[in-house]
């Protein structure tokens, strides 16, 4: 296990065992859905996620193709699209870290999306491959264009 330095948390990871179990995902919940929000999050995965935070997904084992879960919120007055969903990682957060518990925040910005991390030893649904393990909860929120021709009906 080892140990990093995460905005106010120091979490603690296995990364060859994340990795190893991501291996056994066939896919990400955007893919099993496949509703017309999915299919847009679908389109829109390659830049969704900021360059810092594609670092501490392969950091820490995390495959960004395969979402524990993921979903649609709404369209925001900016014409921006919200989405939120979960990743997991086989390690663990300490119940307090440095005087900040979990289920704070941390932002990222890039441009004028805006990712926010929820960092959580509360699982939520994840893949059967992280079964039996001490698992971290990485939540994310993401604001994200319509990039489908498709026209959203909200």
């Amino acid at each position: 296990m080892e140990t990093m330095k995460f905005g106010k948390w120091t979490l603690g990871y296995d990364k060859r065992a994340t990795e190893d179990a991501y291996a056994k995902v066939p896919m990400g919940d955007a893919e099993r859905c496949n509703c017309l929000y999915c299919r847009n999050f679908l389109r829109a995965r390659n830049f969704v996620y900021p360059p810092d935070v594609l670092g501490l997904f392969r950091q820490v084992g995390i495959d960004y193709r395969k979402e524990s879960e993921t979903f649609y919120l709404n369209r925001e007055h900016s014409g921006l699209h919200s989405y939120g969903g979960w990743f997991h990682i086989i390690g663990n957060l300490p119940p307090k870290s440095e005087g900040v518990t979990a289920n704070e925040n941390l932002q990222f910005t890039s441009d004028e999306e805006t990712f926010i991390w929820i960092l959580s030893s509360d699982i939520g649904p994840h893949h059967n491959a992280f079964d039996g393990y001490s698992l971290v909860e990485f939540y994310f929120l993401a604001r994200i264009p319509w990039v489908l021709n498709e026209l959203a009906s909200d």
